[in-house]
């Protein structure tokens, strides 16, 4: 049961985007669309979360390196690549040669959020300088047959611990058997503009996108995560 309550916190977490209201086609200046964003889509039973950075008529998914003067030259062609604008259609051809198109929309909040290609994306904010990560936050992805819950506990001297486990259903119904866990991984981390770097104690070096969500009055302490794939909340 707590393996499918924090998938399906996960899950609303990841979907609050939708209830923005779509207000038709509109042209958008490269300026205007200029940021970072989180994208989520629908994808049957599944929720699909992404983050995309946009600068021009560059982009890249899941950057991981800081976003002034990024290296878009130096980044993999699989997931960057450049946009191209012709009225309310944007089409993205990536390095690799491979081609997305479709219409763009706007949605609101004004300013905040886009639609396109079954996406929708919305504005998120970078981790300040220094920024320590102190409590612990979870959460999960899945679909009707298997989830996976993520916990992470942060400390304030710098150190981490992971917890993960996963949940089967036959009966298309996520009902929180667990069918795996994984607990006590953990060493050192550190916080850049929109990445996370998890040194493990055995010395394996993990580089994850990340970035504050959904943060209260105090920057610093913010009530969700984004790390990896997983939108996680404080607990």
């Amino acid at each position: 049961m707590r393996d499918r309550r924090a998938i399906r916190d996960g899950l609303a977490a990841c979907a609050v985007g939708f209830a923005a209201i779509l207000v038709g086609a509109a042209p958008v200046g490269a300026a205007e669309r200029d940021g970072l964003y989180v994208m989520t889509r629908v994808w049957g039973s599944s929720v699909e979360l992404a983050v995309w950075y946009f600068a021009g008529d560059r982009f890249v998914r899941e950057p991981k390196a800081a976003l002034r003067d990024f290296d878009f030259a130096g980044a993999d062609p699989k997931t960057s690549g450049t946009v191209v604008v012709e009225g309310s259609r944007w089409t993205l051809r990536f390095g690799d040669g491979r081609v997305q198109a479709a219409d763009y929309r706007a949605a609101q909040p004004a300013g905040q959020c886009f639609n396109w290609n079954a996406g929708l994306f919305c504005r998120v904010k970078t981790f300040q300088p220094g920024q320590v990560l102190a409590g612990s936050f979870t959460g999960g992805l899945g679909n009707t047959n298997v989830g996976s819950t993520r916990t992470y506990r942060f400390a304030p001297d710098g150190t981490y611990q992971i917890d993960t486990s996963s949940s089967l259903s036959s009966s298309g119904v996520l009902n929180g058997a667990v069918a795996g866990i994984s607990r006590g991984q953990g060493g050192r981390y550190s916080v850049g503009e929109t990445t996370i770097t998890l040194t493990g104690s055995d010395g394996t070096v993990t580089v994850m996108t990340a970035f504050p969500y959904e943060t209260t009055a105090d920057p610093t302490r913010p009530d969700r995560l984004y790390i990896g794939g997983f939108m996680l909340r404080r607990i």
